[in-house]
């Protein structure tokens, strides 16, 4: 190992250990930022000793498909690394693999599954030479994300591009990956759900799917906790039934890209399906918090695509209550106005026994019920009542919110939808900790 390697290593976890200490967690990415900037070709070294990498890239899903993936590999008795804290910007992937290796940087592992931002890929996709590359799909993101989606998509190629013998597995519904590969000679697999699934996902454009790409049918969402079971047709698989606990049809999306890539590398359907069902749902995506009398179902909702697809599939559920937390710092967008690109009118189809607004962009999303609605009556100081006679509760201050409900004596299984960080915030609020650890 080089010199310089040892050293950047050595200081970098040195790091590590002292900012778990100082910050009472995992640390951050801080160490990866200054190994970036002293040791360019760290990326690189690491990346020779794993056998497999797979690359996750897209707008929406990239966590839920890691997670599955990572599931189904583990569950097959395979070691495998991954950026499981979200970090998926370069100098978090290089946090990840110091963490992961020995004061030598040396890696034990068979696998590495990794979540990439989209504007991170063509950093880091030639470093990495993955065997994989996941693309989920291309939705408009918050507007001051990364601009405009042929930005994101133009990314993505230059990134794949790099990667010339990686196999890449796309989602065929989304007419903007269609073109993803012009130029490009890499071997690649499109999965999809039968057109009648379909209603729900505002692509842009028109459908231009081949029909030799392997499906989800026979889809089914299971009442109680919106979970999903399908069966895939155009793959030797499609007499099994796969069940895959992440809630709403657009997670089959995730599965089948999760089913895919292990299938490739040899795992069996039992293990596949195993794995997909004791996966340990991704932070946000589903998971179940308890606190006291209150059970929260957490819905993460940070663009309009992500907000439409979880109000769809509140609809599913019977008279549900609800709580939307609206933040506006870096990670969620700094503009808010997506939020009026987003179908909230699905409020009038869910019907929803209570709506609670919080976080920092509280009276931005009052507004947009409001016009749901056509008025709001003020009841009281932090409470408004709809035409139909629905209560919407005003928190102002997220901190508050745990301390209200009980104030209020409200009990019972509550939805929460809310953006990237008033997530997390919720998260420590109620766990103590933002992240997994």
């Amino acid at each position: 190992m080089q010199v310089r390697h040892h050293l950047a290593i050595i200081f970098a976890k040195i790091v590590q250990k002292v900012l778990v200490l100082i910050t009472k967690g995992r640390g951050s990415a801080l160490p990866g930022l200054l190994v970036e900037k002293f040791d360019p070709g760290i990326l690189k070294f690491f990346s020779s000793q794993i056998p497999n990498i797979v690359l996750i890239t897209g707008t929406n899903g990239k966590t839920t498909t890691q997670k599955a993936l990572v599931s189904v590999l583990r569950g097959a008795g395979k070691k495998v690394l991954t950026n499981s804290t979200g970090s998926n910007m370069k100098r978090g992937l290089i946090a990840h693999l110091i963490m992961d290796s020995d004061f030598n940087g040396k890696l034990n592992v068979d696998y590495a599954v990794l979540e990439v931002e989209e504007a991170t890929m063509p950093k880091v996709t030639g470093d990495l030479s993955p065997k994989h590359i996941i693309v989920t799909n291309l939705f408009r993101d918050q507007l001051d994300a990364y601009g405009e989606i042929d930005r994101t998509k133009t990314m993505i190629h230059q990134a794949i591009s790099q990667a010339p013998k990686a196999i890449i597995i796309k989602n065929a519904d989304d007419p903007k990956l269609f073109d993803i590969l012009e130029g490009l000679k890499n071997e690649n697999i499109c999965f999809g759900i039968e057109k009648k699934y379909q209603e729900n996902f505002k692509y842009e454009g028109d459908s231009l799917a081949k029909a030799h790409c392997i499906r989800a049918d026979q889809i089914e969402v299971t009442e109680d906790d919106l979970s999903t079971k399908f069966v895939l047709s155009n793959h030797e698989s499609k007499n099994f039934q796969y069940i895959f606990p992440a809630p709403g049809i657009y997670n089959v999306y995730n599965a089948m890209a999760a089913i895919i890539s292990a299938h490739m590398f040899g795992i069996s359907h039992a293990d596949i399906n195993k794995g997909l069902q004791n996966m340990e749902i991704a932070f946000g995506r589903g998971e179940i918090i308890t606190k006291g009398d209150i059970t929260f179902k957490v819905l993460l909702a940070k663009n309009p695509a992500g907000m439409n697809l979880v109000l769809e599939l509140l609809s599913m559920a019977e008279e549900p209550k609800l709580i939307f937390l609206l933040n506006d710092r870096i990670a969620d967008g700094k503009d808010v106005s997506w939020i009026w690109d987003s179908n909230f009118e699905l409020l009038n189809k869910i019907n929803p026994q209570i709506i609670v607004c919080s976080g920092k962009r509280t009276w931005d999303l009052v507004l947009r019920i409001k016009y749901i609605y056509g008025s709001l009556k003020k009841m009281t100081d932090d409470s408004y009542m709809t035409p139909n006679g629905i209560t919407i509760f005003v928190v102002p201050n997220q901190e508050n919110l745990i301390k209200f409900l009980k104030s209020k004596k409200l009990k019972g299984l509550y939805y929460l939808v809310p953006t990237y960080t008033a997530m997390l915030g919720f998260r420590k609020l109620t766990l103590g900790r933002e992240l997994d650890e």
